[in-house]
């Protein structure tokens, strides 16, 4: 992730100025940059430690050199201080399937326009080569492909852009998120977590029962009330422990409370049936034996 690589002329130029702030003139720099004299990098021609230009000394920091910055200053340019990089801002929450690649973009600002590397906290994934994005600044694609293991997980992840050839290689702001990995497949079966039969009782030649759904604890608040909320969910209801049975209710109208309680009552089931009854909803089936049943019902 290069933007600006060093020339090894300039490499050589900065050897012979040496690594401390008492820096070391060398005739041969001036001749390099096209003047007869020592005043590409002190005030006057003598070239003594005590008389260096403006930005020279600000080019080296802590004994280190200041690539960006005395790079600039011997290209002609006006020498500047390294700033830190700033990672921009990406969404709050982000939503995976195992089994499919979610790609978050990480794009980077930087004054100097430093070659960077994103560093932070996240699930194994990989980074795409840097590319120029519509908003103009490079940009790496962060790749996460869920495992099945990893479904129903809730991932807090954090980035960060760090420089990788300056002298205190700064490191950007961290943005963090945080990733939902549901299971593969249809969005509303995963978010059934648990379905129950909880209660049944045939009585006068018709079945009542009552249960509850427990959903997925990556659903927030407004999207569970939504679930809850829908007047199209329909249940399918048979005899027997497989939900192959005959049929005792099909497509049945359900609606749910605010705390996924249900009920039906009242299904019409003439003897002989089977002892016990399936409840099937949304790719998910829950059996109950039959309260009340007679001894005759099929086991």
């Amino acid at each position: 992730m290069k933007h600006h690589p060093i020339l090894a002329s300039n490499i050589v130029i900065l050897a012979a100025l040496g690594l401390t702030a008492k820096v070391s003139a060398n005739p041969q720099i001036a001749g390099k940059y096209g003047t007869a004299d020592c005043t590409l990098c002190h005030t006057s021609m003598d070239g003594g430690q005590n008389n260096l230009r403006p930005g020279v000394e600000a080019a080296y920091d802590k004994d280190k050199i200041n690539l960006t910055a005395l790079r600039q200053l011997l290209e002609g340019g006006s020498p500047t201080t390294n700033t830190k990089p700033t990672l921009s801002p990406i969404g709050a929450e982000w939503d995976a399937e195992v089994g499919q690649t979610l790609t978050i973009p990480l794009s980077v600002s930087d004054n100097e326009q430093d070659s960077f590397a994103i560093v932070g906290k996240y699930p194994s994934g990989s980074f795409s080569a840097e590319y120029t994005a519509d908003n103009s600044l490079p940009t790496v694609d962060y790749q996460f492909t869920p495992s099945a293991a990893q479904a129903n997980k809730v991932f807090k992840v954090k980035f960060q852009a760090k420089e990788t050839d300056t002298a205190k290689k700064y490191a950007s702001n961290a943005v963090q998120a945080k990733i939902r990995v549901w299971p593969a497949g249809d969005r509303a079966q995963a978010y059934v977590s648990k379905w129950l039969v909880a209660k049944t009782k045939w009585q006068n030649g018709s079945v009542s029962l009552s249960g509850k759904v427990v959903l997925n604890k990556l659903m927030t608040a407004e999207e569970k009330n939504a679930f809850l909320s829908r007047n199209d969910w329909v249940a399918d209801i048979s005899q027997g422990t497989d939900g192959l049975g005959a049929a005792i209710g099909v497509a049945q109208p359900l609606s749910f409370d605010n705390k996924g309680n249900w009920s039906l009552t009242n299904l019409p089931l003439a003897e002989p049936f089977a002892c016990s009854l399936t409840v099937e909803f949304e790719g998910k089936k829950a059996s109950r034996k039959i309260a009340g049943a007679p001894t005759t019902c099929l086991k």
